[in-house]
């Protein structure tokens, strides 16, 4: 998160912040294995094509998370101070 262009004039505050967020979903053992929810998860062809991929060493990287999220915002603020 960053603020820009920050100013306050007496009774008003102006400035704009930005917010960028990443996220990656990944498996572990634990979903598969020892989780209560395991059994269930296991059933799933397309939960163990994720547990698969992920372990899939590419660019030198031991995982790999297929799910990754990103998401960008800027908003302007305005607040007038009475």
């Amino acid at each position: 998160m960053n603020f820009k262009n920050v100013t306050l004039d007496c009774a008003e505050l102006k400035g704009s912040i930005d917010i960028d967020v990443y996220d990656q979903f990944g498996l572990d053992d634990a979903d598969l294995f020892t989780a209560p929810s395991s059994k269930n998860a296991r059933q799933l062809d397309g939960i163990w094509a994720w547990f698969i991929l992920q372990r899939i060493p590419r660019d030198g990287r031991k995982n790999y998370a297929p799910f990754i999220n990103h998401f960008n915002s800027n908003s302007i603020i305005e607040v007038t101070i009475k």
